[in-house]
């Protein structure tokens, strides 16, 4: 009897890189067929894709496994080479918000406005703790610079801290 054996297909994921928050385009190469066989001749759908672990929100590195199914009579055997998905962090921004007061007056609730969130991230949910705030010794009328920072260092986030001023009117 004639036997037919099974030729190799490889299918070959590319790795990829994305920022918290940006969805990855996931694809393969797949090398192998012969004779006039192609991906829709021989595939019964697109090709899928799953991460390993699961949660691939977070910063971190994460395996991309491919997966097809295929027409039958399988004439392939599928190697299959996973990806790499590798999610950066997203960066925020905190800026001190401006003030202003008078001489002699308490010095304000400082406060900052913050830009970059991803997903469904607020302040609260990002930071455990409240922003600090410094400020130099206010000694009379004048422009004083207002620090903002942390001693957070969130998962998903590089921080940049842009400073404010205090405007001390005479």
């Amino acid at each position: 009897p004639l036997v037919i054996l099974q030729d190799t297909l490889t299918i070959t994921t590319d790795n990829q890189t994305v920022t918290y928050g940006e969805s990855p385009e996931f694809s393969s190469i797949v090398t192998g067929f012969v004779n006039a066989d192609s991906e829709s001749s021989v595939f019964s759908g697109a090709i899928s894709y799953s991460l390993n672990p699961n949660n691939s929100n977070d910063v971190g590195t994460y395996a991309i496994i491919p997966n097809v199914l295929l027409n039958t009579p399988a004439n392939y055997y599928v190697n299959y080479v996973n990806g790499v998905l590798e999610v950066l962090p997203a960066t925020l921004t905190i800026t001190a918000d401006d003030k202003v007061i008078n001489n002699g007056n308490p010095l304000p609730e400082f406060t900052a406005t913050v830009t970059g969130f991803r997903y469904d991230d607020v302040l609260a949910s990002v930071f455990s703790e409240d922003l600090m705030f410094s400020i130099p010794p206010v000694t009379g009328p004048g422009l004083y610079p207002i620090t903002p920072s942390s001693t957070e260092t969130p998962l998903n986030y590089d921080l940049i801290f842009e400073t404010g001023t205090l405007y001390v009117n005479p």
